[in-house]
């Protein structure tokens, strides 16, 4: 036999195809996720592409500005009036400059971005140079090219210089002369500037190739010292040495072209993304956009890649917007999903049970009721629909497949339990059996004859040698509904009545012996068997009890777990004390003895999240399988790399009463600091890990919050009110080895009057009110005893001047009535009429005694004691006086003397003052008109005393004892007045 049979041609031929399509297969296909304008996006034709330092990813289009987290576009285009929007709608490209500021090249200029306030400043140069195209960040310098000249903008005192160097003359001529496509705004220019800056001996035959073609992107490799192009007509390959073309790898027009590792990407017009071995230059695969499949590429039309710091790859489109895929490892992979080619083949792809059994056959049931078999390599052996199953049953829910000792396969259904022998279904019911007898939960073996059924109405028999229901009764009080049931070992029988807890009896000779009880609302879904404990899968978390004393308790979202209503606990065997569960948030694995817990989800080869109650296993192989919502996902314990930990959370959009943060931050001591009338906090939390999953958050305000919250991914939270004091912000996702990241501290400022300074100010302030108070009583109380003392000294005078008062007037008086008295005795006998005369001197000078008594006693009295005033003492006098003398007289006394007249002495002096002057007028004036008035002046009395009659000559004025004492009395109480 040799080569030229055809036969083996032929055959030789098939076989090379056939590797060759094998080896091509071998490489994992990319699971694409694509975002366009109908996901938020301003237009669909990506210019290009940016991470910033946070991790949010920025689309530059031919109309408008993007920011996207993962879940969310926010929007940028120009405003019309409006100064700090961005200026200029084509964006060119996009570069950070410092932790808070991006610089954007639009074909208006250079715009700053401020992400602390999200506002944009507008820089240009005039004289029609303005479309600014980023060229590299020199830290304190951007390097751009405005309209192909090379122009320097100080970041600090933003301001433009032009750079007139050899290497700008270059590059200048380079653009005006060669040729370029559209594309040169994003990566060329930048490219070809590094080019000229490494190598700049090889300006003249870069500008060849450069002048030959029309470029589009450029690309060189140091390790293989060559550089490739991309251009209208093709991808070609020069040798950095002599600069010579390679070869033509690609033919066609390339847009774009990207190296990862060993890796290179070239973004086509028409064709997709072609993916090369950057050492063989070998073709690995192609990826094309497929319309009736969710997971591939959003179009053929690509002109911008950019690689993320999580190894996204990130493909920028022509009218279909951005799509993205992880080139990580991945731990497993998803199949038959609903955007794969195989989920064509199949009736549903949700699967709600599994079980491979002993034949190594993987056997799943949708949620329709349909039977797909697998091979070992997940290829359907068979499918089987419902009306295979029971012909008169139009639809039946398969619950779960159970495989005995002897090899029977059974289905628990809700119609029924169905055996699979021979290739046929045969119904095992009995006539009498309700409906919800006949709906199978779970069933385990008891001994060589005899199976325990659970239904959602209590306990079935089943003979395994006879292969049908027994219609004996069982004794279990379990409650009626019974949601899953399993045995362990030592004979002990596990019982889930559905939400009412687990009770745990042991089998022993036919007899059901009840050992504990475990009263909890929950159900169970799976379990784990190791030495002395069972682990169980329930809806309040993974369930750790003690077999022999019945002692339990709960893992669950508290304690890190992503989700606690729990599908699965399959043990791995590469690693001590680790389950992998599946829930309603993807796969996790946790390990029970150090508490670790590792979270998979959209970037590790898993396309839904959602997983199924009885749908897992493990395979003879060591696969592990889990029935998703959307597919089948695959995991590699064995086989599986270092999971790379979740990015970090985010803290964005800090806002105070609903305005920017910026200005309360202290960025020295990386804290907030709030007024305590402004406190009143808003902020956002994200883990930004593309394409985002649900993955929750957990956080708190340290002197706020007890306890952990959980939100979703992102979080919007808010806290209203905060008291005075200060707090940290505390964060953490689930699988973070339950260590709490602090992403920043908030202090509420008291107010200054609750400051140490004013408390200090408020103990001086109050001591010196004390020591005030203090000197204001101490002084009182010695003013008071210094008026005591001076009230005591004015009761000495006062009794000193009645005493003299006393002496002078009745003293003296007292004495000529004394002597009166004796004469008026001696000359009774002898001159009666000089007895009389002396009888009546004796009766004035009592009378005068008397008024002179009156008047002492009621200037002793205040004007609030005494009801006679001045003006009708001094009445009193003038009718005594003045009107036997028919006198006419009018008197005035100010309404306020008696109240200002308090002073006894003053009191009399005026008043003697006064009849002296009346007794005067009344004696000698010979008038018949007299006027008496009393007013007070400013701090004096003025006595005022008018009569008409004839008066008295100075010359003969004599002072008599009477003026001399009326001058001494004024003067007396001058000073007082």
């Amino acid at each position: 036999m040799t080569l030229h049979n055809p036969i083996i041609k032929l055959y030789l031929t098939i076989m090379v195809l056939w590797l060759g399509n094998n080896l091509f297969a071998q490489y994992p296909a990319l699971v694409f996720k694509n975002i366009d304008v109908n996901s938020g996006m301003s237009q669909g034709d990506v210019r290009t592409i940016y991470q910033d330092r946070h991790g949010f990813m920025w689309f530059g289009t031919w109309d408008g500005l993007n920011k996207y987290d993962g879940f969310f576009i926010k929007t940028y285009k120009e405003q019309h009036n409006n100064p700090i929007s961005i200026q200029g709608q084509l964006i060119n490209n996009i570069i950070g400059i410092d932790d808070h500021f991006l610089a954007f090249g639009t074909l208006k200029g250079l715009n700053i971005f401020d992400e602390r306030d999200e506002t944009f400043q507008y820089y240009t140069i005039g004289n029609n140079i303005s479309n600014a195209r980023i060229v590299t960040s020199l830290g304190k310098e951007l390097i751009l090219m405005m309209d192909n000249f090379l122009f320097s903008f100080d970041i600090k005192k933003r301001k433009f210089s032009k750079i007139d160097s050899k290497i700008s003359r270059q590059l200048e001529e380079l653009f005006i002369t060669g040729k370029f496509g559209f594309n040169r705004s994003e990566k060329v220019i930048r490219n070809v500037y590094d080019f000229l800056i490494r190598y700049p001996e090889h300006f003249g035959k870069l500008k060849k190739v450069l002048g030959e073609n029309v470029v589009n992107d450029i690309l060189v490799d140091k390790k293989t010292n060559l550089i490739h192009v991309v251009t209208n007509s093709g991808y070609f390959i020069y040798d950095l040495k002599n600069f010579s073309q390679k070869k033509m790898v690609l033919p066609g027009s390339n847009k774009c072209i990207l190296m990862e590792g060993d890796k290179i990407f070239i973004g086509t017009e028409s064709e997709g993304l072609y993916f090369f071995n950057s050492k063989s230059l070998q073709k690995i695969g192609k990826y094309t956009s497929d319309k009736t499949q969710t997971n591939t590429i959003g179009g053929n039309y690509i002109i911008s890649l950019y690689l993320d710091y999580q190894k996204n790859l990130w493909c920028g489109l022509v009218g279909n917007g951005i799509s993205y895929c992880n080139l990580n490892e991945k731990i497993g992979k998803t199949i038959y999903t609903t955007g794969s080619s195989k989920g064509k083949k199949l009736m549903s792809n949700n699967f709600v049970a599994f079980r491979e059994f002993s034949n190594g056959q993987l056997w799943t049931a949708d949620i329709n009721g349909n039977i797909s078999v697998f091979d070992q390599n997940y290829e359907i052996i068979k499918s089987i629909k419902p009306s295979e199953i029971d012909k008169n049953q139009q639809h039946i829910f398969i619950q779960e497949f159970q495989e005995t000792k002897d090899g029977q396969n059974l289905l628990l259904t809700d119609k029924g339990v169905y055996i699979f022998e021979n290739n046929r279904f045969y119904k095992i019911t009995k006539p009498y059996l309700k409906e919800n007898q006949k709906f199978g939960q779970g069933m385990v073996v008891l001994d060589d004859t005899l199976s325990l059924i659970a239904t959602r109405e209590g306990m079935l028999y089943y003979h395994l040698k006879k292969k049908e229901i027994i219609d004996k009764p069982c004794s279990l009080e379990t409650g009626a509904n019974i949601y899953s049931m399993f045995k362990g070992e030592d004979n002990y029988l596990y019982i889930n009545p559905f939400f009412n807890g687990l009770v745990v009896y042991k089998y022993e000779q036919g007899k059901f012996i009840f050992k504990y009880k475990i009263n909890y609302d929950f159900n169970i879904h799976d379990r784990y068997e190791r030495k002395d404990t069972i682990i169980l899968a329930t809806t309040k978390g993974i369930l750790i009890i003690n077999k022999k004393q019945g002692k339990y308790n709960f893992i669950d979202e508290s304690d890190g777990l992503p989700n606690q209503n729990l599908y699965s606990v399959l043990p791995d065997k590469t690693e001590k004390g680790s389950l992998w569960c599946s829930s309603n948030r993807g796969i996790f694995k946790y390990n029970f003895i150090n508490k670790n817990i590792d979270i998979y989800g959209l970037n590790d080869g898993i396309n839904a999240l959602e997983f199924n109650s009885q749908a897992m296993a493990i395979r003879q192989n060591g696969d592990f399988v889990f029935g998703s919502t959307d597919g089948i996902t695959i995991i590699y314990p064995e086989r599986m790399v270092v999971k790379n930990k979740n990015s970090d959370i985010l803290l964005h959009n800090f806002k105070i009463n609903n305005h920017s943060a910026n200005n309360y931050y202290d960025t020295s001591l990386f804290i907030y600091k709030i007024p305590y009338h402004e406190n009143d906090v808003s902020f956002s939390l994200i883990n930004i890990n593309f394409p985002n999953s649900n993955t929750p958050i957990y956080y708190r305000i340290s002197g706020i919050d007890k306890k952990f919250y959980e939100s979703k991914n992102p979080a919007d939270i808010r806290y209203s009110d905060l008291p005075i004091g200060e707090y940290t912000l505390e964060a953490r996702l689930p699988g973070q080895d339950g260590t709490w990241k602090n992403l920043t501290k908030i202090i509420i400022l008291a107010p200054w009057y609750l400051k140490w300074w004013a408390y200090l100010l408020f103990v001086f302030i109050f001591g010196s009110m004390v020591v005030v108070f203090l000197r204001m009583y101490i002084n009182n109380k010695l003013d008071r005893q210094k008026a005591i003392i001076e009230n005591q000294k004015a009761i000495e005078k006062e009794r000193n001047r009645i005493s003299s008062d006393l002496h002078d007037d009745i003293g003296s008086t007292l004495s000529s009535i004394s002597v009166y008295s004796e004469l008026a005795d001696k000359y009774y006998q002898t001159f009666p009429e000089k007895s009389r005369e002396m009888v009546q001197k004796i009766s004035f000078q009592t009378q005068n005694l008397m008024e002179r008594m009156s008047d002492m006693i009621w200037s002793l009295k205040t004007a609030s004691q005494e009801k006679i005033s001045i003006k009708s003492k001094i009445q009193d006098h003038c009718r005594d006086l003045l009107n036997v003398k028919n006198i006419e007289y009018d008197i005035s006394v100010d309404e306020n003397v008696d109240r200002h007249l308090t002073e006894p002495g003053l009191r009399k002096n005026l008043l003697l003052i006064l009849k002296e002057a009346i007794h005067n007028i009344a004696r000698h004036s010979k008038a018949d008109k007299a006027h008496i008035s009393v007013t007070l002046g400013d701090h004096c009395l003025i006595l005022f005393v008018k009569d008409n009659g004839i008066g008295i000559s100075n010359q003969n004025i004599q002072n008599g004892k009477r003026a001399f004492n009326n001058e001494k009395k004024g003067r007396r109480y001058e000073s007082h007045m």
